[in-house]
């Protein structure tokens, strides 16, 4: 079967975009530790950030990552961070940071 490319929707970043100062706040509010689950070190986390080195807001964002399923137009959007001590990646559905960031800023609006 071939899809035709009309028929493919475009992919909207800015739908998912994830300003890095909520990432932040996201994981201070469901991480209970910054220990590396892999190594056991606490040497700290490099959050991926700027899908765009031409973008002036390179480090204003967390980088996307789109995960297609094969034979599916489905796909899942992840942001990721990487264990300074041993090089794992940390990979967290961008939906859920999403989200819990909506669901914060209604409990704050009342």
């Amino acid at each position: 079967m071939t899809i035709k490319k009309e028929n493919i929707e475009e992919f909207d970043a800015e739908k998912f975009s994830i300003p890095y100062v909520q990432m932040i706040k996201f994981m201070d509010a469901k991480f209970s530790t910054t220990e590396c689950p892999q190594c056991g070190k606490d040497e700290g986390w490099t959050a991926d950030t700027g899908n765009d080195e031409d973008n002036s807001d390179v480090l204003e964002n967390m980088t996307l990552y789109k995960h297609g399923y094969v034979k599916s137009k489905v796909f899942r959007i992840s942001v990721a961070m990487t264990c300074r001590s041993c090089g794992s990646m940390r990979i967290i559905a961008a939906q859920s940071v999403l989200d819990w960031i909506k669901e914060t800023q209604e409990q704050q609006n009342g």
